[in-house]
């Protein structure tokens, strides 16, 4: 343990399907009482892609957040000294998988086609962030990655 403190995402698997929920713990342990805004948990999907220009053999990659839930696990106070923990849910969207930015029928299949024969690549990081936020100082949090499949 380093600093203020650590905080910590317990969660029973890391494999899940749109519709489920992800049962957890966050656990914030403190080495000082620390002033604070919040305690939250956040579900965050960043898109990937990555480009492959053959004929200059570069490549190139752009990320974009296209899901995010954050629930608050408690408020502004001063935070203990102590470990705590705290009990979340976090249900997945069942359309969580779904791409708009392609839409449907004959226009999103040209679209992926196109994509794959240009060289694109693109998947999709689902991560738990938990944090303690912190004014005018280094949030303590925790990144976990899951699997949305």
């Amino acid at each position: 343990m380093f600093g203020k403190g650590k905080i910590d995402i317990q969660i029973q698997k890391f494999n899940f399907s749109p519709g489920e929920t992800i049962d957890g713990s966050v656990i914030l342990k403190l080495n000082k009482p620390v002033k604070a805004k919040a305690v939250s948990i956040e579900l965050i999907g960043i898109r990937k892609d990555s480009r492959m220009n053959l004929s200059k053999g570069r490549s190139s990659s752009s990320s974009d957040i296209i899901f995010s839930f954050k629930q608050p696990l408690d408020g502004e106070k001063e935070y203990p000294a102590s470990e705590v923990s705290y009990k979340f849910q976090i249900k997945i969207p069942a359309n969580i998988l779904t791409q708009p930015a392609f839409g449907e029928g004959i226009a999103g299949t040209l679209i992926k086609s196109a994509q794959i024969l240009s060289g694109v690549n693109s998947r999709i990081d689902w991560h738990l962030i938990a944090s303690l936020e912190i004014p005018w100082k280094i949030d303590v949090s925790k990144k976990l990655q899951v699997n949305i499949a």
